[in-house]
């Protein structure tokens, strides 16, 4: 949020986020935050501000089609760690991803990702060429 419109007043255990009030089909607008927990901003005494003029006092603070959103860090992080919709996010991830790659050897089917070996034992693994990567013998770099 913070590298797209600077914030004043914002709360510090609040996260922001802009909402595209015609997000159409996206499914990114501002019912999308709602179901995850965040509410439109009403602009008021304490409230957050943008940087090119006040909101008018009692309303949702808008701008160019956006609807500024908050919702506390908690709730945010538990966002991050299991999703919307309480399967998708980074634990989701994390558990997908121990299904498919093989640690022991560091293979990814899904991805192609066949390692090479130097002779330290260290893998090395290219996700641009997958199983074609060529390591260099030490020495020969």
């Amino acid at each position: 949020m913070d590298y797209r419109v600077q914030l004043k007043n914002k709360d510090i255990n609040k996260h922001y986020v802009w909402a595209y009030e015609n997000a159409g089909h996206t499914g990114q607008g501002p019912e999308y935050f709602s179901m995850m927990g965040y509410r439109p901003v009403v602009a008021g005494k304490g409230t957050p501000e943008f940087g090119w003029g006040p909101a008018e006092e009692g309303k949702p603070i808008r701008s160019m089609g956006h609807v500024l959103m908050e919702v506390d860090l908690e709730t945010r992080a538990e966002i991050e760690q299991f999703g919307a919709d309480g399967q998708s996010g980074q634990n989701g991830a994390d558990q997908l991803e121990a299904r498919v790659i093989d640690k022991d050897v560091g293979v990814d089917l899904v991805r192609g990702i066949h390692p090479r070996r130097k002779r330290s034992g260290d893998l090395f693994v290219s996700p641009d060429y997958g199983h074609d990567a060529h390591v260099p013998d030490p020495g020969q770099e």
